[in-house]
């Protein structure tokens, strides 16, 4: 591994729990994968592990690991560079990551993808290709060949706002897609109230009607856990009310009201109106 790179192992970011594909750990799956250089898609709702497990993966292995979150303000120029002004006069090249990554080596992990615009996916086709090559047409068209330890990883919400369909060419250029979805057995493990854990239960149908426009992510509902140790039941139930508008407070209080019920707990689901997602604020 080249050393540029080496500042961007990851530390430890907590203990991470394995989940499987086919009896196959999704860790050893991931090792197979990079091991055999091939591209992989993490499909799954917010707050499922994705990138988590990519992180972990690179910590334990003491890769290289960048992520960029994808969005409509994320350029080109972020991703393969640009010329910018010295001190002393004139400019200079600078890389953007994905180029750095490339030339250097490490796990690049595009988070977001299909909320990227369309010149950036563009760009990706010709890194994702059998080549894995990107051209520098705004530097002096250097044709870069991808580092033999580059590893090219991208993650995807389906269907949320500010997203739009990855299309069918780029998405058949990962060889290796899964889909992670909320694990109750993992979640066991990392939520230990059971009345956090029934209102997961609960409030994700009604996600899946569409009754509800804020995803229950695993995420979510381990900071509802820790926020209910740190400060109480009447703060910890206030701040999980303040994740969703005011219309969705309304529909999730009845299931609130029966998982944690008390007098100050009933006041909160009274006043979320005035307390939440006021339209004026």
């Amino acid at each position: 591994m080249a050393t540029n790179n080496e500042e961007f192992v990851p530390a430890q970011n907590g203990n991470y729990i394995e989940r499987k594909f086919a009896k196959m750990k999704d860790t050893e799956l991931l090792e197979k994968a990079h091991k055999n250089k091939k591209s992989v898609l993490l499909i799954g709702e917010t707050g499922t592990g994705k990138t988590h497990v990519v992180r972990h993966f690179c910590h334990k292995h003491k890769l290289p690991y960048m992520r960029v979150n994808l969005n409509e303000s994320t350029t080109v120029e972020d991703l393969v560079g640009q010329w910018v002004p010295e001190v002393a006069g004139g400019f200079k090249w600078q890389d953007g990551v994905l180029t750095r990554f490339m030339r250097h080596g490490g796990v690049f992990v595009c988070d977001e993808i299909n909320a990227a615009t369309a010149g950036i996916l563009f760009i990706l086709h010709s890194v994702l290709d059998d080549e894995k090559k990107l051209v520098l047409v705004q530097k002096d068209g250097e044709v870069l060949h991808a580092h033999p330890d580059f590893w090219f990883v991208s993650t995807m919400n389906p269907d949320y706002e500010g997203t739009k369909p990855l299309n069918n060419a780029l998405k058949d250029r990962f060889a290796v897609t899964l889909y992670y979805d909320y694990d109750r057995k993992i979640e066991a493990k990392l939520i230990t109230n059971d009345r956090i854990q029934s209102v997961a239960e609960k409030l994700r149908p009604m996600f899946e009607k569409g009754e509800l426009l804020t995803p229950i992510s695993t995420r979510a509902m381990m900071q509802f856990c820790d926020n209910l140790n740190l400060f109480g039941e009447d703060l910890a139930v206030e701040m999980f009310l303040n994740k969703f508008s005011r219309e969705e407070a309304r529909a999730i209080s009845s299931v609130l009201e029966l998982a944690f019920k008390g007098k100050t707990k009933n006041a909160l689901i009274e006043g979320a109106d005035e307390d939440i997602g006021d339209d004026n604020d």
